[in-house]
């Protein structure tokens, strides 16, 4: 991955982190970072993509919302491979997510909440309890049960993709 990792530590989490039985990695070819196959009226709109600063933040977060599926990316900033992943990301949030305009009125409650975690040295204790073994990382989750973690590089971010529409019961074909 070529950022730095963290070593690993426990948080009482439930932890059933597989994709059909074992690990999982898919390499795709090109994908396509720009927005230009988006639906031109969500251009304008805002995804909702939440910053988590603490363990008790992530807690109160995952308790909001015991129903949809949440995904969380765990980034550094200085990450080259990161900063890529990240217009990914944003970009899966505005097919998935929540939607909010200028104003922060919502103006589409999507299947799936999108959150981040950046990692710094202040929240590094938090980054190892949540076995946050590289960057980008990934954690699935509905209510606090922890679904699927996984690193995952830009190059792999379809891995992203099957995992949600695993969880959402959704065809395993994938989306750029």
């Amino acid at each position: 991955m070529g950022c730095q990792r963290a070593t690993s530590t426990k948080r009482n989490y439930q932890d059933n982190a597989t994709i059909d039985g074992g690990p999982t990695v898919l390499v795709t070819e090109h994908e396509n970072d720009d927005f230009a196959d988006l639906d031109v009226t969500l251009i304008a709109h805002i995804p909702k993509i939440s910053k988590i600063d603490s363990l008790d933040q992530l807690d109160r977060y995952l308790a909001q919302d015991r129903k949809r599926l949440t995904i969380i990316k765990f980034y550094a900033p200085w990450c080259k491979s990161c900063a890529k992943f990240a217009m990914r990301f944003k970009k899966l949030a505005m097919k998935n997510g929540d939607l909010f305009d200028s104003k922060d009125n919502m103006l589409k409650k999507g299947e799936v909440r999108f959150a981040e975690i950046e990692y710094s040295p202040k929240n590094d204790p938090m980054f190892r309890t949540l076995n946050v073994m590289g960057y980008p990382y990934v954690h699935v989750y509905r209510g606090a049960e922890r679904l699927s973690e996984f690193p995952c590089g830009p190059s792999n971010f379809q891995l992203v993709i099957k995992t949600m529409n695993k969880f959402l019961g959704r065809p395993m074909e994938t989306e750029s």
